[in-house]
């Protein structure tokens, strides 16, 4: 009998805490998660495993992050806090678990508010650095997303027509055509069937980039907006990407991204 064992990846949800979201461009709420690789038999995991890392998850971009638990004093069981202002709801956060977050990322935290009032200076490596830090935070998770196939309306209309379409092809030309002109009808539904075939490949390309459109380019002009990137600066960024065989660097549209760059 064969049996099914190993290791799998294991999330445990350990609570919330404050800390300064990149994406965000500000401290924001975060859902923390230890990760462990726990052994399981048939999909079922024997405890919470090996201690692999921890992970936060911003409650507002709905990014993924790396964690250091040891960065937080605490960590709230719920949230929103009860009996706190929705107003103060961040601020309580912030004392309850990170009371050091203002001290830790204070350079950082000095530079947004600039960005934010126009009046930040800002030298060629350091922008060149704050440009590029969304991508590499978003990579990973494009690489993992495309994994799979994502099948949105587009891909399942041209799944059902390549479908129906030889089918209908075969009913007609059985129906219409006589005599010589039957014989070519394995040549006419191989040529309807390799179309249909094509169709979907290039549908299923494009299903990525429009999941690509969907799901991250928000994210990336949320983050990119305070910095109005130009054209030049976007390309050598989704070069590097490109050359460390990111997809989100070979996928990445600049001419579909840059209008949602522009302030609102």
């Amino acid at each position: 009998m064969f049996i099914f064992w190993g290791t799998k990846r294991v999330q445990k949800r350990l609570g919330y805490v404050a800390d300064f979201c990149p994406l965000c461009r500000s401290p924001r709420a975060f859902r923390l998660s230890r990760i462990g690789m726990a052994g399981h038999v048939y999909g079922v995991s024997v405890g919470g495993g090996k201690l692999a890392g921890f992970e936060r998850f911003c409650l507002t971009c709905k990014t993924v992050l790396g964690a250091e638990h040891e960065a937080y004093s605490n960590i709230a069981k719920d949230y929103p806090l009860e009996r706190v202002p929705e107003s103060n709801q961040i601020s309580h956060l912030i004392r309850a678990t990170n009371p050091e977050l203002a001290e830790r990322y204070a350079r950082r935290l000095e530079l947004e508010q600039d960005l934010r009032r126009g009046n930040a200076v800002i030298d060629t490596a350091t922008r060149k650095h704050l440009i590029k830090e969304p991508f590499l935070i978003l990579a990973p998770a494009v690489e993992r997303a495309f994994e799979s196939t994502h099948i949105d309306l587009p891909l399942l209309l041209t799944i059902a027509a390549a479908i129906a379409v030889p089918i209908g092809a075969f009913w007609l030309f059985d129906l219409f055509l006589v005599g010589d002109a039957k014989e070519l009808m394995p040549m006419f539904l191989a040529a309807i069937g390799l179309a249909s075939f094509v169709a979907v490949l290039v549908q299923g390309h494009l299903a990525k980039n429009r999941f690509l459109r969907r799901h991250f380019y928000p994210k990336l002009a949320q983050a990119l907006v305070p910095l109005r990137p130009q054209p030049a600066e976007l390309a050598m960024v989704l070069s590097e990407l490109r050359q460390l065989g990111f997809a989100l660097g070979k996928r990445t549209n600049p001419a579909a991204l840059e209008p949602l760059l522009r302030p609102a």
